[in-house]
């Protein structure tokens, strides 16, 4: 089992560890939704809306555990052989959970004919990117896992930096986050960070796992954790968006529903975001 170690630490972690306050806004006004194990809690804080676990696990052996020990579902961070990255190169990933084909002519929809130069946050090993280069994006990925980021660049041939000081100066139309968010426990800063990124009109699309307890219940439970400390709502975007300098264009209970049928309410799934920097 690939996440047994962060899970072992993470709940030998919560015996002793408690998050006292939230880890956007750091408020302290916050308080238990539920509890995922009998010693960890899922907490929410009532300035922000954000929800989070106590604790929020960190790694004792690893500076980077999502390197070490965090294997996701899929080709997330499953790198692929060299055979398989062979067909996946051929086919453009076409057919595999990684397959963006039928998103990006949409996000080139709403971006306008200039606007090309798109940021991939949380890019893992490129797959992204490698399909929005040969849609015509002039894309270049961050990624923290220096390994993940490294087979990207020498297999895929894109390009990712470790972090958002490596871009310079360097200006984007478009910012792009898939099921990263949950992991930013520092997740003002990378949404400050993003917005300056961002031309004026510059578009971010965020996609998230939802936690909202009060309307799923234990089934949103898989979605927070040690792996994803981090569980949004709609309403948590709705309130923060705008402090950061966003205007929320519209949700998207589905990302297949992007742009043509937007929702009021977020899927049991998940979420998609769409946003215009001021």
């Amino acid at each position: 089992m690939p996440n047994l170690i962060p899970r072992a630490e993470f709940l030998l972690q919560s015996l002793f560890a408690q998050q006292k306050s939230c880890p956007h806004c750091h408020s302290k006004d916050i308080y238990v939704v539920t509890r995922k194990y009998p010693t960890v809690s899922v907490k929410k804080c009532r300035q922000c809306l954000l929800c989070f676990t106590s604790p929020i696990y960190k790694s004792w052996f690893s500076k980077n555990f999502y390197e070490s020990f965090y294997s996701g579902e899929g080709l997330t961070t499953q790198m692929p052989t060299a055979k398989e990255l062979a067909h996946l190169r051929e086919t453009n990933f076409l057919g595999t959970d990684k397959d963006f084909n039928w998103l990006l002519p949409r996000i080139a929809s709403v971006a306008g004919a200039n606007g090309r130069r798109l940021l991939d946050i949380g890019c893992s090993w490129g797959y992204f990117l490698f399909q929005a280069k040969k849609y015509g994006f002039d894309g270049i990925g961050i990624e923290i896992d220096p390994k993940r980021g490294a087979f990207g660049r020498e297999h895929l041939g894109v390009a990712i930096v470790q972090s958002f000081d490596e871009l310079l100066e360097a200006k984007f139309d478009i910012a792009f986050s898939c099921h990263a968010f949950e992991h930013f426990t520092s997740l003002s800063s990378v949404i400050d960070k993003i917005r300056d990124r961002l031309v004026p009109g510059g578009h971010l699309f965020i996609i998230v796992p939802i936690f909202d307890w009060d309307r799923f219940g234990k089934k949103n439970l898989h979605h927070i954790g040690a792996v994803h400390p981090l569980g949004f709502s709609l309403e948590f975007f709705k309130r923060n968006l705008p402090r950061y300098g966003f205007s929320i264009r519209y949700f998207f209970s589905r990302a297949i529903d992007f742009p043509d049928q937007p929702s009021d309410t977020s899927a049991e799934d998940g979420l998609m975001v769409w946003a215009v920097r001021d």
